[in-house]
């Protein structure tokens, strides 16, 4: 039997090079090696003998022993194991050696059909090879690629003890400047794959955890510029499939599972702004669209968990927009930003992201470009169009909060080239918005649909709907002007296409301001001693009420009395029909009568007497009456929204 005694002896009669001696080992492996490995029908020859050929049956491998044999068949592989052990010691280039045993047993027993029984006695004596010393070829590196990507849970588990025990930042570097880049990008892309993989094995990571993470850290600083979006994709899809999901709340440097990620995410050159390939902005949305996908996954496993994990989601969100806001390039972001929205689509998370997006938003600095990315994305990803209303009102909010972008003024022809909507559903859009009050949101959507020119007459119709129904409060009051602009805009340019029907649907907007007033008049108590110490509190302010009224004084002086002809508008400065002279509006001067609200001193007394010069003057009409607005707007309310509506 081969036995290590008489390896001296074939050692003094070798005067042939190391490659001829391991080839004279495999011819010799005829001695032991029949007796340990499994007999493949295909490879069988045709000489074999009967009673072998006789046991074959249908199988297509007769495996070298039965379970109860072990203890026979451990002795056997361990005199193999021996003879391997003498090579290794004895000889140099060991490494060649292993390499040797490395191709026989992936030949040999890295099948499905080989049992367990065999691979724990194969195994046993295998691994205590000093494998720290293999220095695998390219081929190597293929094979084990092969055995990874197959279902062979114990043959991982070898493949793993080999891997982990690899000095690969040093391997790498030896091969880099003598291997063609296509080699090269195959030898990475093996090692992705199986770094990834392995470090995911149950008993990979129960056996070598701290080289796993050793190994995980070194490799951030490989060179995966090589790697394509193709290649990162196929290991993110598993990796997304594969890992427990609950991997996205390790947050310890020193965890495993972090390390994994935190390697993924160098790969795809995600924590750098630069670009590394032509492929890394591909790869980064790769690595945002794969994070999504995780959460999606844990939140569907683990529905009655959620609430106790609120602040995790918060922090992960938040995190990962941290990451996201440096990016530069505007075009880049704006695609990353609108994967990452899809988080507002996970329905049993949707209101933590919403309410973690919208409180990130509050605090963001003046810096604009994850704001644009945001009104550009979500009109194209969120499904939930309440969500998106809430999102869309407090970015813009928060949008004109900072009084210089980038050097430029904030103005409103700069959102709306921003924002999308997503206009397959603007009836509900529009009822959503006008429901919870968001008047930005509603403008800008207003001012897109009049850059379009859509008809002005529906336009203009629905804004007096969505005025009467907006619910008033603190908050609104100094946005429901815009509304005013976007009407008195629009009425504006329908003159030049009908100005009698412009001219009525003017007279509808002072009649809808009026009773917009007088309905927000609140308690008659309201400047009572009880109005005073604020136990009764009018819907809207005295100041809004008044503008109002200011404003539909304005509009309808501009509606010249026609006794039955077709009605004209004031639209440039002298035109015939002023207030208070033949001709002009009679409803006008009731409003102005009270205007005032009865003040004899005040801001409001003040304006009352600025608004009568204004209306009552023959060079204004209504090309100005966004400069009358402005001008009293400024007395009341110092908003950056309202800013350039003049």
């Amino acid at each position: 039997m081969f036995s290590p005694w008489i390896m001296p002896y074939w050692m003094q009669n070798m005067k042939e090079n190391m490659a001829n001696w391991i080839k004279q080992l495999t011819d010799d492996r005829a001695v032991i090696l029949p007796w340990i490995m499994p007999y493949w029908m295909q490879n069988m020859k045709e000489n074999m003998a009967n009673w072998i050929k006789q046991l074959t049956d249908d199988r297509a491998v007769i495996l070298p022993w039965i379970p109860s044999d072990g203890p026979y068949a451990t002795k056997s592989v361990y005199m193999f194991f021996e003879c391997v052990m003498f090579v290794v010691q004895t000889l140099p280039a060991s490494g060649k050696i292993l390499s040797f045993v490395w191709h026989w047993y992936v030949t040999n027993y890295a099948h499905t059909s080989v049992k367990d029984h065999i691979l724990n006695v194969i195994h046993g004596s295998l691994m205590a090879l000093p494998w720290q010393n293999f220095w695998p070829s390219i081929t190597d590196v293929e094979l084990m690629l092969k055995v990874a990507e197959h279902y062979l849970p114990d043959c991982h588990v070898f493949l793993g003890h080999i891997f982990m025990s690899v000095n690969w930042p040093v391997w790498l570097t030896s091969i880099a400047d003598m291997t063609p880049s296509q080699v090269k990008i195959r030898v990475l892309h093996s090692i992705l794959i199986l770094l990834v993989k392995l470090s995911n094995e149950p008993k990979v990571r129960a056996n070598h955890t701290d080289k796993a993470k050793a190994l995980l850290v070194q490799a951030e600083c490989f060179d995966w510029s090589l790697i394509d979006q193709e290649m990162y994709h196929h290991i993110m899809d598993w990796y997304v499939m594969s890992c427990d999901p609950s991997v996205i709340f390790k947050l310890d440097p020193l965890d495993l599972d972090f390390r994994i990620i935190s390697f993924l995410s160098a790969v795809a050159h995600y924590t750098k702004t630069s670009q590394l390939s032509t492929d890394s902005f591909e790869k980064r949305h790769i690595y945002i669209r794969s994070y999504v996908k995780l959460i999606a996954v844990y939140t569907s496993r683990n529905k009655n968990s959620l609430v106790s994990k609120e602040k995790n989601f918060q922090h992960l969100i938040t995190n990962q927009l941290k990451y996201l806001e440096r990016y530069r390039n505007q075009q880049e972001l704006n695609l990353l930003f609108e994967t990452f929205l899809e988080i507002l689509n996970i329905k049993n998370i949707s209101e933590i992201a919403q309410k973690t997006l919208e409180e990130y938003i509050t605090n963001k600095s003046k810096d604009a470009i994850l704001m644009n990315a945001i009104l550009n994305g979500l009109g194209h990803t969120v499904c939930d169009i309440e969500v998106a209303a809430n999102i869309y009102e407090s970015t813009l909010l928060s949008y004109f909060a900072n009084e210089v972008v980038q050097n430029k003024t904030v103005t409103w022809k700069n959102v709306i080239s921003l924002t999308t909507f997503n206009v397959s559903k603007h009836v509900d859009l529009e009822n959503i918005l006008v429901k919870k009050g968001c008047v930005l949101t509603l403008h800008a959507y207003v001012m897109q649909r009049i850059e379009k020119a859509l008809d002005y007459k529906n336009l203009i119709n629905s804004c007096l709907d969505w005025i009467r129904n907006i619910k008033m409060n603190e908050e609104t009051e100094a946005k429901v002007p815009l509304l005013w602009v976007d009407i008195l805009t629009m009425a504006l340019d329908y003159c030049e296409i009908d100005e009698a029907c412009s001219g009525m649907l003017l007279h509808k907007f002072g009649h809808t301001l009026i009773n917009c007033a007088e309905e927000n008049e609140g308690s008659k108590w309201g400047r009572s001693i009880l109005g005073a110490i604020g136990i009764i509190k009018p819907t809207v302010s005295i100041q809004f009420r008044f503008l109002c009224k200011a404003v539909a004084a304005y509009v309808l002086a501009q509606l010249p009395e026609m006794k039955g002809n077709p009605q004209t508008v004031r639209r440039i400065a002298n035109s015939p029909g002023t207030v208070g002279q033949p001709g002009g509006n009679m409803e006008c001067p009731k409003i102005l009568l009270k205007l005032d609200f009865g003040y004899t001193q005040g801001k409001i007394k003040d304006c009352a007497e600025m608004a009568l010069k204004e209306i009552q003057s023959p060079a204004n009409s209504l090309h100005s009456v966004l400069s009358f607005l402005n001008m009293l707007l400024n007395q009341f309310y110092i908003k950056s929204y309202l800013r350039d509506i003049g």
